[in-house]
């Protein structure tokens, strides 16, 4: 019996000496991949991920966070974030959401509806000029305000014209067509008499301009997360030309009816006073 055990013993010895010599000669590999795949849904807007605007599907980097920043078109904003089939909406700050690190494929799916409308019909020009975090001006890069679109100069100054009332996207994008910043803003007139600029519910800059405002100014500062913040609001309407002194008031218009009126009888009485003087 004990022959026995000790020849079993030896064989499963000799066995499991042969596995690990054959694993040893045998290279195993497991490939993990080093990008998922994010599939992306945005009928109504652009998402833009490291600057880059996406087309229907990205390229992520497995376990890297990642943030995407929500480019709704002119006449939309955000409803809902659906990531992975949850509703991360809440998770949107600043139009930006950050997505957790990947460990596989995903889908990201945007929804928008129509922006809330204007209280009034108007619309303003609207320059300015754009600078980054340090200050430092932004020249050749263009602004859009709700499909709105001009270049900015050496100084990083802009210039718009009929942009509407309303609630619109912000997009800074360089030569290259890279989104280098983005935001919201609202424009709303109030019932302030002059240009006021204050932040709504979100923290978006809402500019209520003055029932006289036709021209405002904007100092934009993109932050290192690429979010755009109003700064600054002007309103740059010029000032309507004096009209030079009034004649309309009532007892001056009277004064010169008078005065004209005795000249014309002075006129008139003259040369008959004379006929009649030489008459005699």
């Amino acid at each position: 019996m004990k022959k026995r055990i000790c020849f079993f013993c030896a064989a499963l010895l000799a066995g499991c000496i042969s596995v690990l010599a054959r694993a040893e000669e045998t290279e195993l590999t497991v490939s993990v991949p080093e990008q998922h795949t994010v599939t992306i849904e945005s009928d109504g807007g652009r998402i833009a991920a490291d600057g880059t605007v996406c087309g229907d599907t990205a390229e992520v980097e497995r376990h890297k966070e990642q943030d995407y920043w929500i480019l709704p078109d002119a006449g939309k904003v955000l409803e809902s974030l659906i990531y992975n089939g949850e509703d991360v909406t809440a998770q949107v700050k600043n139009g930006i959401f950050t997505a957790p690190a990947l460990v596989r494929d995903a889908v990201l799916r945007v929804v928008y509806t129509d922006a809330p409308a204007a209280p009034d019909d108007k619309c303003y020009s609207i320059g300015g000029t754009v600078a980054n975090a340090d200050g430092d001006p932004l020249p050749a890069v263009t602004v859009d305000i709700g499909g709105k679109t001009g270049g900015t100069d050496e100084n990083g100054r802009f210039d718009l014209t009929d942009v509407p009332s309303g609630t619109h996207t912000v997009v800074v994008t360089d030569g290259n067509g890279r989104v280098v910043g983005h935001g919201e803003i609202t424009i709303s007139q109030g019932d302030d008499t002059e240009l006021t600029l204050t932040v709504d519910e979100n923290g978006s800059p809402l500019v209520k301009p003055g029932p006289d405002t036709e021209n405002i100014r904007l100092e934009l500062v993109i932050g290192p997360d690429g979010s755009i913040v109003v700064k600054n609001a002007v309103d740059i309407t010029p000032e309507p030309p004096d009209p030079g002194p009034q004649t309309g008031d009532d007892s001056t218009l009277l004064l010169w009816s008078m005065i004209l009126l005795m000249s014309s009888a002075i006129l008139f009485f003259l040369p008959l006073a004379k006929g009649q003087g030489k008459s005699e």
